[in-house]
């Protein structure tokens, strides 16, 4: 079933369209199997361009228990194949989190798929727990890795407020029927100290704009393409503050990657193919680097809004201590702006407002 979506960052219903099918899809037409492999992609039924915040998003879609069927079935003997590459890219990824890492620090990964991720991390001693719709690879994580993972989406699970120190979502936010409420609900989960690390694809790389509706970062089950400019903008919407900006890397085997180019580009396939026959040359590691995909660190936003969720704070409610909330505000000729700063502040939250003033020649004092 296809359903019409508004934009999932501002809420508006103003588009424009990027790409169509030829033929659109029917509300009968099946929608193919999941497989994270699959060189051969359906394009998605229509790719239109919010007119109000500029997100690019696929409407209309299939039916949000539609999605999660197909990933809750998926089985992708290719996948673990090359897990080699797969844990390099991994540890490329940690190497982003080290600085945050303190000692047993705790990481959640959503859509942690075979769990080679979360395998390396507990290598490095984080405490390591992982977040999957397939429950072929939550299975495969569960028993080939013993790490905890949960067969679901995050609405399944239940941690405490403050519980992590690294959320990582790697080639997974596009897939996300809510990417802005996900990271809206991951945001209290991490302390405050905590980072949040994302990878997609990036729809205003130069690759994509050369080769527009054959770039290979379209697919049928990617709901959502970002640019820089959206996701700064979701991640600022949900609470948080970009720390870093990146270009990802992936490492797979020579025979991988001519597998994917096949079903893009028999041409290229053709060319590249004539030099690398040799089953030797194909079980090759390579890292590829083309721009067309971006990473990102972001921390939590420290304003005045998120003060409520110090209620939920554990370790608080461990010690048994009631806290107040008290705001200092340091002032100086402010007799113009103070009123509309105080209107600002939510009373039902905060317990007293200190004004410090630094000789102020008006009447702020007053």
């Amino acid at each position: 079933m296809l359903e019409g979506v508004n934009c999932n960052l501002c809420g508006s219903d103003h588009y424009e369209v990027l790409y169509k099918k030829p033929k659109p899809l029917q509300d009968e037409d099946i929608l193919q199997d999941y497989l994270i492999t699959q060189a051969n992609i359906v394009f998605p039924e229509r790719i239109v361009k919010c007119l109000k915040c500029g997100l690019i998003y696929v409407n209309p879609r299939r039916a949000k228990a539609e999605i999660l069927d197909k990933y809750n079935n998926m089985v992708d003997d290719d996948y673990t194949k090359e897990e080699v590459g797969r844990r390099a890219t991994a540890r490329r990824i940690l190497k982003r989190l080290k600085r945050h890492k303190r000692g047993q620090a705790r990481l959640l990964e959503i859509g942690c798929g075979a769990g080679f991720l979360l395998d390396e991390a507990k290598k490095q001693g984080w405490d390591v727990y992982g977040v999957e719709p397939s429950k072929w690879a939550a299975d495969y994580a569960k028993n080939k890795f013993g790490v905890k993972v949960v067969n679901g989406t995050l609405l399944d699970v239940n941690f405490s407020s403050g519980y992590f120190d690294a959320v990582v979502l790697s080639d997974t936010i596009e897939h996300i029927v809510d990417p802005k409420g996900i990271l809206v609900q991951i945001r209290p989960l991490l302390n405050p100290q905590g980072v949040i690390y994302i990878s997609t694809p990036n729809i205003e790389s130069l690759v994509s704009r050369v080769l527009k509706a054959r770039w290979w970062g379209f697919n049928q089950f990617h709901l959502y393409y970002f640019t820089k400019d959206t996701l700064r903008q979701m991640l600022d919407a949900s609470g948080f503050d970009v720390v870093r900006w990146g270009s990802f890397c992936r490492t797979f085997t020579l025979g991988y990657w001519l597998r994917k180019l096949e079903g893009h580009d028999r041409r290229l396939f053709n060319f590249f193919n004539f030099f690398f026959r040799g089953r030797l040359l194909r079980n090759m590691l390579f890292s590829l680097n083309i721009g067309d995909q971006m990473e990102v660190l972001a921390k939590r936003q420290r304003k005045i809004i998120y003060l409520s969720e110090l209620e939920g704070r554990e370790d608080i409610k461990e010690r048994g201590v009631k806290m107040k909330v008290f705001v200092v505000l340091p002032a100086y000729n402010a007799a113009s702006t103070l009123r509309e700063t105080i209107k600002d502040i939510p009373k039902d939250i905060v317990d007293k407002v200190i004004l410090v003033d630094d000789a102020s020649t008006d009447n702020t004092v007053e």
